[in-house]
């Protein structure tokens, strides 16, 4: 049922795994689910993330949100790669800024397989850069930088639903060009 991760031990309760087992389990996991599947889980956790990064991000946190959505926006149009380097170290600072080592654990063991999964040239930077998704990040930065958890949970869960439905059209053309 907790396909590895938890481990039972009779009269002393139960226990998450070592991380290495933790994150072989995960890979084993997410490279056999669903795509959707997979980025529903990450909707999940990001929104979850997001909500607690607006409480406990800290100072130092918010400059590097900043300076990461600069870089991602000033290197869009002209380097794709840093874009997407930028992009994904801004999702993952927001993680971290969460201040739970075991979110972060989760969301690495789940998104690091994903981005294997759906490869580069089909990774988050190209699902979410459209108008909503942009509207969305920028919400989002603004409400953690607020410290407005509510605002920041809906912001996330508007930006990864635009990277659902993007990412469900780009499937579906991809089984039609078949």
């Amino acid at each position: 049922m907790h396909s590895g991760l938890l481990e039972v031990r009779q009269g002393h309760g139960t226990f998450v795994r070592s991380r290495r087992e933790t994150d072989a389990a995960l890979q084993r996991m997410v490279t056999q689910a669903d795509l959707i599947e997979a980025y529903q889980v990450r909707r999940a956790l990001e929104v979850e993330a997001a909500r607690l990064a607006a409480q406990r991000r800290s100072a130092a946190d918010m400059l590097g949100l900043r300076r990461l959505a600069q870089r991602r926006s000033d290197t869009y149009l002209s380097n794709s790669t840093e874009y997407a380097k930028a992009d994904i170290a801004l999702h993952e600072l927001i993680v971290q800024s969460a201040g739970s080592a075991l979110l972060v654990d989760l969301y690495r063991g789940l998104v690091v397989p994903l981005r294997g999964v759906v490869g580069p040239s089909f990774d988050d930077a190209g699902l979410v850069h459209s108008g909503a998704g942009e509207a969305a990040l920028t919400d989002l930065l603004d409400a953690i930088d607020g410290r407005d958890a509510e605002r920041a949970a809906a912001a996330a869960q508007r930006g990864m639903d635009e990277a659902l439905r993007v990412l469900t059209l780009l499937l579906q053309a991809v089984v039609v060009g078949r």
